[in-house]
């Protein structure tokens, strides 16, 4: 063999294993999540759904009361497997005349796929 020949050969074979030796890269999937807040007692309570069901257990939800400098956390829940959570008063909180609404954050589900954050629509309370 000539000597460009076994040179191509070896130029080939390191190659292919550094090839083989690179991990291939997981795809990670994005998922929307919606989290929903009833104004009916207990006050507050509502469900959490998503585009996976994965993202819908052990999510972290805040409750918050809007304030003019900064918005107060009031309490904290996670969701059971169906996506039911509730921060009630009293005990937690005492409830007072406000707006509130209420947070799901951004996580990895079990899989390492990105369960997006959700913003619920507000409750205004007399």
């Amino acid at each position: 063999m000539g000597k460009n020949l076994k040179l191509g050969l070896v130029a080939a074979a390191v190659a292919a294993c550094g090839a083989l030796a690179v991990p291939q890269a997981v795809a990670v999937s994005t998922y929307e999540s919606h989290i929903g807040m009833s104004d009916h007692a207990p006050a507050f309570h509502g469900v959490v759904d998503a585009e996976s069901p994965s993202c819908v257990p052990s999510r972290h939800v805040r409750l918050y009361r809007k304030q003019n400098n900064h918005d107060k956390v009031l309490g904290n829940d996670s969701t059971d497997a169906g996506g039911n959570w509730a921060i009630t008063e009293p005990g937690e909180f005492t409830l007072k005349s406000g707006v509130y609404y209420a947070k799901v954050t951004a996580s990895l589900n079990g899989i390492g796929d990105r369960c997006q954050k959700d913003k619920s629509r507000k409750i205004f309370v007399d």
